[in-house]
């Protein structure tokens, strides 16, 4: 078990199923902490990272079933001498304990619990007893330049995808920059003892259908069947865009190889036709611990006054229940599954709620959500259909939820949306310091978004790089969940819905702006942080709603922002 008691991290990194800080490697887990946030010292505590169970199968359901106290988090129990520990473990339904001693006046208790029990618990723990959660112990050493791959199990993606129950019995290996047959099972570690940072492959390596191509095929250049025949492949659907003279073939071949020989043709044979694989997009949150009274409020307290009709949104993500919210809901589904609500396209829909006294969702379900609710996955393919659907739908601002590795076709259609005045805002991603920028943030056309939290420090979790335009509240948010109760929540996709929901406002009280200009005038007003100017960490810095309404409108008095930062 480790020298529970001997060692502990500090409390704050990110809950995400790809980006754990619980490793398993058969019933082995390994403890990760973020270097941004984390610093070990004796002592203290950690909160731990909840493995995300999710599941949409049969197989996952009976793999989980079998392993559920193994994949439950280590918690900590420090209890008095003086208190029965063996006593105290039973009264409170813990299995597989172990009591360790470590001091003249206390002693530790170290159990798996999960997540729903964990919180059943957080009743006793003050006073006497404190609760926290080991994840220093048994971390591997893992010096050098590449750092080991980790199995991050169970591949919920690739189960949610009907692909794979759950990855393959994977033991850590050292990393070589190949590439991986499931990036979606694997996770980069670099670093050692509590320095560890882990990185998802999903952000390292696109994740793709096996043998899906994109192609879109512009009016006039050659027939879809044509086309599917010189590139012996089968074509499973030709959609014809309603923004463009265009036409979006999705293809397939079950033949190893024969998509990467599909592009080569195309490359040589047709360059000026855009083709990409059909990537995976993934879109989640972070529970975030502490209570709602420490949460995030409205970037504006006053400001624009409303024109009396309602702001209208797009917002491409999950599905989503107007909980707690006002407004008008317009749905459209795009998954094939049927337009359901969705943990991830809630909580941002929450958030814009709070902004807009009177709003118009669109919401294009283009993602779909894991059981937990806080990730889902969208394919590009429903990507670039939702936002055909919302050009056409002519809103002036859409929110893209999802992030992922890009595409030349998708990449197409938000040139399409800024060419036609669309402003677009992204979260730029929740996959720690060390990935690489993800799209469609990292796209010029789209206003990067990153987030902090309270204290005004990044979000350990978030994306770095000199795309990144401006920063907002992301960290600690209390959003309405589809149970109808409270949550609060981490990422930085809800710190680019504050910053939608801040744009909504502040295009319903000004005149007409281009994106290019709106995005210089919030750029220009923002609040510098970190070092001077424009960083890789906070981009221009805050947004100011009331500077940036100034700016927008010469006749703007009397703003006063609010308690979100």
């Amino acid at each position: 078990m480790g020298q529970v008691g001997k060692v502990y991290c500090s409390s704050g990194i990110y809950q995400r199923s790809r980006r754990t800080a619980v490793v398993l490697t058969g019933h082995n887990f390994k403890g990760i902490a973020d270097r941004s946030e984390q610093r070990c010292r004796k002592g203290g505590g950690m909160r731990a990272v909840q493995l995300i169970r999710g599941v949409v199968t049969a197989l996952l359901l009976a793999e989980l079933a079998v392993a559920e106290s193994s994949l439950a988090p280590t918690r900590v129990f420090r209890l008095p001498v003086w208190q029965e520990a063996g006593e105290w473990a039973r009264r409170h339904q813990l299995a597989d304990w172990q009591i360790r001693e470590t001091g003249v006046t206390e002693q530790y208790l170290v159990s798996r619990v999960d997540e729903a029990h964990w919180q059943r618990l957080q009743v006793e723990c003050d006073g006497d007893v404190v609760c926290t959660q080991d994840s220093c112990q048994q971390i591997r050493s893992a010096a050098g330049e590449g750092g080991w791959l980790v199995p991050a199990a169970p591949d919920l993606l690739s189960a949610l995808a009907g692909e794979a129950g759950v990855c393959a019995e994977l033991g850590e290996v050292r990393w070589q920059d190949q590439t991986l047959e499931q990036p979606g099972c694997w996770a980069l570690q670099q670093g050692q003892g509590c320095e560890v940072q882990l990185t998802p492959m999903t952000a390292l390596q696109p994740m793709q259908r096996r043998g899906r191509l994109l192609v879109l095929l512009l009016d006039g250049v050659l027939a879809a069947a044509e086309l599917a025949q010189a590139l012996e492949m089968e074509l499973l659907s030709a959609d014809r865009l309603q923004v463009l003279p265009a036409t979006l073939l999705q293809l397939y071949s079950a033949e190893p190889g024969q998509l990467a020989v599909a592009q080569q043709w195309l490359a040589d044979n047709q360059p000026q036709v855009l083709h990409q694989p059909d990537l995976i997009f993934t879109s989640g949150l972070q529970l975030a611990s502490g209570g709602l009274e420490n949460a995030a409020g409205p970037l504006f307290a006053v400001g624009p006054e409303s024109s009396g009709s309602a702001v209208s949104v797009g917002l491409i993500d999950t599905g989503v229940a107007l909980t707690g919210v006002g407004g008008e809901l317009i749905a459209a589904d795009f998954t094939g599954r049927g337009y359901q609500a969705g943990g991830t396209g809630t909580a941002l829909a929450s958030v814009l709620g709070r902004h807009l006294a009177s709003m118009r969702l669109f919401s294009y379900q283009a993602c779909l959500s894991s059981a937990s609710g806080l990730e889902a996955y969208c394919y590009s393919s429903a990507l670039i259909q939702a936002l055909d659907q919302a050009l056409m739908d002519h809103n002036r601002l859409i929110q893209l939820g999802p992030v992922g590795s890009g595409g030349a076709v998708l990449h197409h259609l938000v040139a399409e949306a800024q060419r036609r005045g669309v402003v677009l805002v992204a979260g730029v991603g929740d996959a720690g310091v060390l990935a690489p920028p993800l799209y469609p943030a990292a796209w010029p056309e789209v206003l990067a978004v990153t987030a902090i939290q309270g204290d005004r420090q990044r979000l350990p979790a978030a994306v770095t790089g000199g795309h990144i335009d401006l920063a907002a509240r992301g960290g600690h948010v209390s959003i309405s969940a589809l149970d109808h109760s409270q949550r609060l929540l981490s990422g930085t996709g809800l710190a680019a819905a504050n910053v939608t929901g801040t744009v909504a406002r502040l295009l319903q009280g000004s005149v007409a702006v281009s994106p290019d200009q709106l995005y210089q005038y919030l750029r220009d007003s923002s609040d510098d942080l970190g070092p001077i100017g424009p960083d890789s960490e906070f981009g221009a810095g805050i947004i100011n709603p009331c500077r940036a309404w100034r700016l927008l409108s010469p006749m703007a008095v009397g703003c006063r922002s609010g308690g979100g930062l």
